[in-house]
């Protein structure tokens, strides 16, 4: 059987620890979990209790106090819609930057077009962003910056004590994508300086597809984005403005939340390796590769790159049809950091690693992109 070579974990985790299988399977197949909050049976119980443990496991993880509440969704883009035009009304200006997933720039273009001013942090050439620019565009109706907390294009990380000093001085909200950090990089939300994380649990946390969540302070004033059944006040005509209730419309994925907590807990356990710097220095040692991003600052296993003048698609097609190398190729959903980087008519080829990526594994990717580079 051919071998495969997976990276592409910026998108998802290929491979997942065996005991996130477990737990889902342990939940489908025991006929011993229902859905939480919808009766006072065992089947539901049980579900409860497995919802409720998540959500401490959550915590403890980002080292949330009790001024954080948590609420489970299907994914980060989910999570970033509810908590952004859940905070966020007419007439208040928010804060971003070029960094950003169409997760993050799309609902907060929808709310531009209803009255909330916008504007974003562009960046250098390197891809890092131009700090000085949040003072500069700072306005008197500022209400919150909105930013991921690593680029899922260059890898970078967001300079997050900069960030929490600035929105202490001027009282400002502050919303985390966290999708390619959480698992990858600490989180530590016991200064209570952040007010909402927006996590998926198929990437760092090695959970599946289809569970989500946020982190989120529980004296904010929130409005409910999505309505519907919440089992325990149904003769509101209203959703509940609490927590988490305000965000947990409908029926939770309990063998999705089974999963994450499995991910979470196998995390917890791992060391992290240095197989992403082992990359980058043999990625840096090709002379006719150009790498994006600043590679002197804090960065997560996140690597784009462009052969000469190569549409990035094509070198992508190469390394899977001839290598069975897999990447992401194109504008990896963030259009204003492949216009910071000047490749919004190439875009890039994007690798990125898990903790079960290989060192020989990377000395395959490295050699097959010597080949290429040659004319292999």
């Amino acid at each position: 059987m051919t071998k495969h070579y997976y990276f592409d974990n910026a998108t998802t985790t290929l491979q997942k620890p065996k005991q996130v299988a477990t737990a889902m399977s342990h939940v489908i197949l025991s006929n011993e979990y229902a859905t939480p909050s919808r009766g006072s049976h065992a089947y539901s119980l049980n579900a409860y209790r497995l919802v409720e443990e998540t959500r401490e496991v959550i915590k403890q993880f980002f080292h949330a106090t009790n001024q954080y509440e948590v609420a489970f969704t299907n994914n980060a883009t989910t999570s970033l819609n509810l908590v952004i035009k859940g905070l966020i009304k007419p007439n208040d200006h928010v804060l971003t930057t070029v960094w950003e997933h169409n997760s993050v720039l799309r609902p907060l273009y929808q709310l531009q077009a209803q009255g909330v001013e916008v504007d974003f942090v562009s960046a250098m050439n390197n891809g890092q962003l131009n700090y000085q620019e949040f003072a500069e565009k700072l306005k008197p109706n500022t209400k919150a910056i909105v930013c991921n907390h690593a680029s899922n294009v260059t890898g970078n990380v967001m300079d997050i004590a900069f960030l929490k000093d600035f929105c202490k001085k001027h009282q400002l909200l502050l919303i985390l994508d966290v999708s390619q950090s959480a698992g990858s990089l600490a989180i530590n939300l016991s200064d209570e300086m952040i007010a909402a994380i927006c996590f998926t649990g198929h990437k760092g946390l090695y959970g599946p597809q289809g569970i989500g969540g946020i982190v989120i302070k529980n004296d904010l004033d929130i409005s409910p984005v999505l309505t519907g059944g919440d089992g325990q006040y149904s003769f509101s005509k209203e959703q509940p403005a609490l927590l988490p209730t305000v965000f947990e419309a409908g029926t939770l994925n309990i063998p999705g939340i089974a999963g994450l907590k499995a991910g979470i807990e196998w995390v917890q356990t791992q060391e992290k390796s240095s197989i992403g710097s082992y990359f980058y220095e043999g990625l840096k040692n090709i002379p006719e590769i150009q790498l994006y991003g600043d590679f002197e600052s804090k960065h997560v296993d996140v690597f784009s790159i462009n052969i000469a003048d190569v549409e990035s698609s094509l070198v992508g097609e190469l390394l899977w049809e001839k290598y069975q190398i897999a990447t992401r190729t194109g504008y990896h959903c963030a259009p204003k950091m492949h216009e910071a980087l000047n490749t919004q008519n190439q875009g890039s080829v994007r690798f990125s690693l898990s903790r079960f990526t290989t060192k020989e594994e990377v000395d395959y990717v490295l050699n097959a992109l010597k080949e290429i580079v040659q004319g292999g």
